[in-house]
C-alpha cells in the first residue's frame, strides 16, 4: 500500500539478496563482512537479532522452502558452484547433489501444484 521504506539490517559493509520467510517474520539476506565474506544471514524481524547461519565465503541468493523451515542459497564448494540448504539456525546444512554443472540463483517450487 505505499510508505516509506525502512532499513532493516545494519551489519556488514553491504548487504544484498534480501527474501522474506512465507510467515513474514524472519528475513534472509547475504551481507558482506571485514575481509570480504559474503555470508548468508536470517533476522528476526520482530527483535532485531541478525545472526551469519553459514561460515562460507562465497553465498548468494537465499530463497526460503514454501513451508519457511529451509533456506536454499548458492555457494562455492572445492572451487565448484553448488546448491546448499540450511535451516533457520545454521545447524544442519546439505549440499544438493547435482550433475557437475555449475549452479546459481536457487528458487524454490513448483509452486501452486
Amino acid at each position: 500500500a505505499g510508505g516509506n521504506a525502512d532499513r532493516v539490517t545494519f551489519a556488514g559493509s553491504y548487504n544484498i539478496s534480501p527474501a522474506i520467510s512465507p510467515d513474514g517474520k524472519t528475513l534472509a539476506y547475504i551481507s558482506r563482512l571485514d575481509g570480504g565474506a559474503f555470508r548468508l544471514h536470517v533476522l528476526d524481524l520482530a527483535s532485531g537479532t541478525a545472526t551469519a547461519v553459514t561460515d562460507t565465503n562465497d553465498d548468494e541468493s537465499p530463497s526460503f522452502a514454501p513451508n519457511g523451515k529451509l533456506i536454499i542459497y548458492a555457494s562455492r564448494s572445492q572451487g565448484r558452484d553448488v546448491l546448499m540448504t540450511t535451516t533457520l539456525d545454521g545447524r544442519i546444512k546439505a549440499k544438493l547433489l547435482s550433475t557437475g554443472a555449475d549452479v546459481r540463483e536457487p528458487v524454490w517450487g513448483p509452486f501452486n501444484r
